[in-house]
């Protein structure tokens, strides 16, 4: 779930993103399917929804209106990666000026959010990747099966190991970082560290 603006939430289940939005009737939420998007990143108003089967990055506008405005955002380009590749990214995130992707030849691309036309950025030498966040400073990848979390400087490129363990997910607040445990023998359990200055 992710914020897209005042009173708009984002939800992907069964790989459908799908828009709640303060109903206007008395009832809680109108909730509004977008598409089949198994990963979106939320912008204010706004968000970007990606596929690993998909090339396109899809754009969703006007979130808090009534009626949204859906439109190919860009093509992904040829990750050139002996064997194929799949066509599309996996999650991505985005600080408000740039997009990140996750995509299976195990890299991170960026785009500006003006320009669309993603490029390689960054080696994250982790495999299969779930979250992908992003603040001023650092875009941070979560990875389960022990992959745990990584961040990285986007200013160089540097990684630095937050974690190490089984984790599917992760938020970002100006305090800290938080994630919970997913092992069956420890799972549940909730961690925070604080960010680095």
């Amino acid at each position: 779930m992710a914020r897209a603006g005042e009173g708009v939430l984002l939800l992907t289940g069964e790989s459908t993103v799908y828009r709640y939005l303060p109903a206007t009737d008395g009832a809680p939420f109108e909730i509004k399917p977008l598409g089949t998007y198994p990963f979106v990143a939320p912008l204010e108003g706004e968000a970007f929804g990606s596929s690993a089967e998909k090339a396109d990055v899809t754009r969703f506008s006007n979130l808090t209106q009534p009626n949204v405005s859906t439109a190919q955002y860009t093509k992904m380009a040829d990750a050139g990666v002996s064997g194929g590749l799949v066509a599309g990214g996996s999650p991505l995130g985005t600080d408000c000026s740039s997009l990140f992707i996750y995509r299976a030849d195990q890299r991170v691309w960026r785009t500006t959010i003006e320009a669309g036309a993603f490029e390689r950025w960054v080696d994250s030498g982790r495999d299969g990747a779930r979250e992908l966040l992003a603040d001023e400073r650092n875009i941070y990848i979560v990875t389960d099966d022990l992959g745990g979390i990584t961040a990285f400087a986007k200013s160089n490129g540097a990684r630095r190991v937050i974690a190490d363990g089984n984790f599917w997910g992760m938020a970002v607040d100006a305090d800290g970082i938080y994630w919970g445990d997913h092992a069956r023998d420890t799972g549940g359990t909730i961690f925070m560290a604080p960010r680095s200055p």
